[in-house]
């Protein structure tokens, strides 16, 4: 009888034979099957088909070469849904002579113990006989085994459906998985839940699932997990999308486009990025606590942190002062920056700003021929300092006011009824936080020492930033339009953060208690605009109300009160200098009113006088030789320094005064004047 596969599966893998079938493979009569199922000598079911009552066989209950037999005449391997027996890798050649040749050993085997009345005996017996020669071709394969082997390697061949594959040398396989497509489409969709549930929740739920449709479920949560373990490993891009979003598609699944570092050099290309350190320091504003945001240029070339600024509030122009500072660190001027514009990194740091693009940034870096680049949601893994922002933490977790990168990370202090641990950091802290200067200083230290540091992996392994850096730089020296790229301080005054208005006073302009002077605000009253920068408080860039530059004020150093009694030379010296230059400004405000209560001034105050008593103006010749004789010396006069220009019209300024009725300076003016009238 031609034995035939079909309708012998059923839904859950397990193969079923009718009596003729089995009759055929056994080579007894179907009297004898039908028997044995009565007897329940064999595994078989009873099922309703023409002609009455009909059995059907269970195949994995009959010997092991009636399988192999089946198997062999059928060509049938036993598949799930999924292949069950998946190979991890290709077979070589060797591996598959020695498959082989154990295959044909196992059915020689199993043959030789088929009509021996004890079995066991007949097997060792073949085994004997293989050893000594018996099968030279199988021989110079396997060399000598074992009835042991033999028997090991027949458990593994039932176990992987007869496929001989499983009996290569050194191969791993896939253990068969019972779960069937159904089931397998309820575990899958439970699972990749945009609600992330674990693994055993999730398989708990497609249980009451199964249960409440009404679909076998016989397997334990061990196997369904297996088989979700198996089924991410083939769909992890699915699992990734499902679990984590398009971000972690991005980061996690689809590949990177790999820059050749070696086509640009330092400065080329820099990116900017925010971060919120993970301490307390002081808000010089507020002088409360407060944890601030690192705004850091970082060199994509030699992977060097450049400039940064700490921002005390949301402010947009953080960006434009950390690339000041980025400037006069490298010596020239970027190519390209690179600043992320995601929602994400706006939100964080700036509020209410939409879009990088429309907040002048982009014209500020353009004054200095820089391109920007504004990055797209979605790709923070193009930027080069996300792995430098977590190799920062080392840094973070050295100050005292640490606050922990996150909820699970924070120190111990934070927790409820910690005495012990607040008591310490008290100690510790002696109750003060860093400065933004001291923070500044130890934050540079730090750089220096990261710069140091061997690449562990990537474009550069084995070597330091700092190497490439210095490599790089002297490259781009030699470029024939460095000098081109090259900025005078003074160009980056527009790129400085910070700008608040301060009264011009006698000892010029206070900031953060301390006094800012400049000899271009002796004698001004008023109110500036200032700009300065946090952590080079040496000096300031003083304004007027309506932006024109007015000069640069240098930081005052106080002096010694008894310099000349016991202080050094430098003390004396610097007390010296400011008496002298007391004086000095003193003499010219006295030159300066002199010159302004001179003869002229006599003479056209009685002319004045003259038309302001009832006769008429003064006649022009009368006013002519007084413009002609006048004359002002001194380019720091007060007509100059008010009005900006020297050229004073003298006839418009009697005749206003005459208009308005001069009041009167002098006590012998007011007597005359009362004596005419």
């Amino acid at each position: 009888m031609e034995i035939s596969a079909k309708n012998n599966i059923t839904s859950n893998g397990e193969i079923w034979l009718s009596v003729e079938q089995t009759s055929s493979l056994l080579n007894v009569s179907t009297r004898t099957i039908r028997m044995s199922c009565q007897n329940k000598k064999i595994t078989a079911r009873s099922i309703k088909g023409n002609g009455g009552q009909q059995y059907s066989i269970l195949l994995s209950s009959l010997p092991v070469d009636v399988q192999m037999k089946y198997y062999q005449e059928t060509g049938l391997i036993k598949r799930e849904p999924e292949p069950i027996a998946k190979a991890s890798r290709e077979l070589t050649e060797k591996q598959w002579e020695v498959a082989l040749a154990r295959f044909d050993l196992i059915k020689l085997y199993i043959e030789s113990s088929e009509k021996a009345d004890n079995k066991v005996k007949a097997k060792q017996d073949f085994i004997e006989a293989y050893n000594h020669g018996a099968l030279p071709d199988l021989m110079k394969i396997l060399s000598e085994t074992s009835y042991k082997t033999v028997e090991r390697w027949k458990k593994t061949l039932k176990e992987n459906s007869f496929d001989p594959i499983s009996l290569a040398p050194g191969y791993t396989y896939v253990k068969p998985r019972s779960v069937t497509k159904e089931q397998a489409e309820i575990l899958i969709r439970e699972f990749l839940n945009p609600n992330s549930p674990p693994k055993r929740e999730a398989i708990r739920i497609a249980k009451n699932i199964m249960r409440i449709k009404g679909i076998e479920d016989t397997l334990s949560e061990c196997t369904y997990e297996r088989f979700l373990n198996d089924w991410v490993e083939k769909n992890y891009d699915l699992y990734a999308l499902a679990r984590s979003g398009e971000k972690g598609l991005n980061d996690n699944v689809i590949f990177s486009i790999v820059r050749d570092l070696d086509k640009i050099e330092v400065g080329d290309i820099v990116f900017a990025d925010g971060k919120t350190l993970d301490f307390f320091m002081m808000n010089p504003l507020t002088g409360k606590p407060k944890r601030m945001t690192l705004i850091l240029f970082f060199d994509m070339k030699s992977s060097m942190p450049l400039g940064f600024d700490i921002m005390p509030s949301e402010n947009v122009m953080t960006i434009a002062s950390a690339l000041r500072r980025t400037i006069l660190l490298l010596g020239f001027r970027p190519k390209v920056v690179y600043i992320d514009n995601g929602k994400a990194f706006r939100s964080k740091y700036f509020q209410g700003v939409s879009d990088f693009e429309t907040t002048g940034i982009k014209g500020l870096f353009e004054r200095l021929e820089i391109k920007t680049i504004f990055a797209k949601k979605y790709h923070g893994q193009s930027k080069s300092q996300e792995r430098f922002h977590r190799t920062m933490s080392e840094y973070e977790r050295l100050m005292p006011s640490y606050s922990g990168m996150n909820p699970i990370d924070k120190p111990a202090r934070f927790g409820r009824n910690e005495i012990f641990h607040r008591t310490l950091y008290d100690r510790v802290t002696e109750g003060t936080l860093p400065t933004v200067r001291q923070v500044y200083e130890t934050l540079m230290y730090w750089f220096t020492v990261y710069g140091d540091r061997e690449h562990q992996d990537g474009f550069y392994k084995g070597r330091t930033p700092n190497e490439i850096f210095s490599e790089s730089l002297e490259r781009v020296k030699a470029l024939p339009d460095f000098a081109s790229r090259q900025i005078v301080k003074d160009e980056l005054r527009y790129l400085m953060l910070e700008e608040q208005v301060r009264d011009i006073r006698k000892n010029g302009i206070e900031l953060f208690s301390k006094p800012y002077w400049s000899e271009e605000l002796y004698g001004r009253h008023h109110k500036a605009i200032i700009k300065y920068d946090f952590f080079d408080d040496s000096e300031i860039l003083v304004y007027d109300t309506k932006g024109n530059f007015i000069c640069t004020a240098i930081r005052g150093d106080m002096v010694n009160p008894a310099a000349r009694m016991f202080g050094s030379e430098e003390e004396i010296k610097q007390l010296e200098d400011k008496l002298s230059l007391q004086g000095r400004l003193k003499k010219l405000t006295i030159s300066t009113a002199k010159e302004l209560y001179n003869n002229d001034y006599v003479n056209m105050r009685q002319l004045m006088l003259k038309s302001s008593g009832g006769d008429s103006a003064p006649a022009a010749e009368d006013v002519a030789p007084l413009i002609e004789n006048k004359t002002i010396k001194n380019k720091k006069s007060l007509s100059v320094k008010k009005t900006g220009t020297d050229d004073v019209d003298l006839s418009q300024l009697i005749n206003e005064e005459a208009e308005s009725r001069i009041i009167h300076t002098f006590q012998f003016e007011k007597d005359e004047y009362e004596g005419g009238n």
